[in-house]
């Protein structure tokens, strides 16, 4: 008591005044007990504030983020030529004969190393399946065909879809109902000869299989009859021809 009296005495002097030195006395004990309390309060709120763990924290500004942005790049492979290219004609609709007629109209578009089967399974619609490389051709069989663009898909490696599917394939035409239609008329022809003299007659059918017969008559002067009848097979015609050796 006698050491707080000296000390209050001392800054009565030091402030020349009583009432200073009396508010600083008690301020600071209290200001004391205030952080103390705090302090307290603080660790049993769970160490908010605090760094419990034993690693040195480090304080600075944070790792800056970076965002890069990326463009798409499109690559366009240009058609392959039709004579170098695996085609696989596959018949699913159901109907004879339809993969042998898309052989055919291949053919006639430069497509000479096509296969004609049947799908392993039945197509219920028609599409243009294609391998790495061959998306060009795919599209440009689609049109031959008069299918739309949206029909035409890759072939993921190793799909087997036909029979007879050379692991070298490019493009697979899966042959669905829809097709049955627009292949049923190929192979038909129509042939007009001229006589020696006089009319012509010139009869056409078409078979079932896209074979085609044809008679053909001249006038009275010079008779020639010219026969020619279709093999069984789609597509394949054999001819043959006899002609009457008249006196003139």
């Amino acid at each position: 008591a006698l050491s707080i009296f000296l000390v209050y005495v001392v800054m009565a002097s030091s402030f020349e005044s009583l009432h200073h030195p009396f508010l600083i006395m008690f301020t600071v004990p209290l200001a004391a007990v205030g952080v103390v309390l705090a302090v307290i309060l603080l660790v049993k709120a769970g160490g908010v504030g605090f760094d419990s763990s034993s690693t040195d924290v480090a304080i600075g500004e944070g790792e800056e983020k970076v965002t890069t942005t990326t463009e798409a790049t499109t690559t366009t492979v240009a058609e392959q030529a039709p004579q170098t290219v695996q085609v696989v004609a596959a018949n699913g609709s159901g109907a004879s004969g339809m993969a042998a007629k898309a052989g055919q109209v291949l053919a006639q578009n430069g497509y000479t190393q096509v296969v004609t089967t049947n799908a392993l399974q039945p197509v219920t619609a028609s599409s243009v399946l294609y391998a790495t490389g061959y998306d060009a051709n795919a599209r440009s069989i689609a049109k031959m065909f008069g299918l739309a663009e949206s029909v035409v898909q890759p072939l993921a490696a190793g799909t087997q879809l036909a029979k007879e599917q050379p692991p070298t394939t490019g493009v697979v035409v899966m042959i669905g109902p829809d097709l049955t239609q627009t292949l049923s008329g190929v192979g038909a022809t129509a042939t007009t000869v001229a006589g020696s003299s006089g009319g012509v007659t010139t009869t056409v059918k078409s078979g079932s299989g896209g074979t085609t017969n044809t008679t053909v008559k001249s006038g009275t002067a010079g008779v020639t009859t010219t026969t020619v009848k279709a093999a069984s097979g789609a597509g394949a015609v054999t001819t043959t021809v006899k002609a009457a050796t008249t006196t003139r």
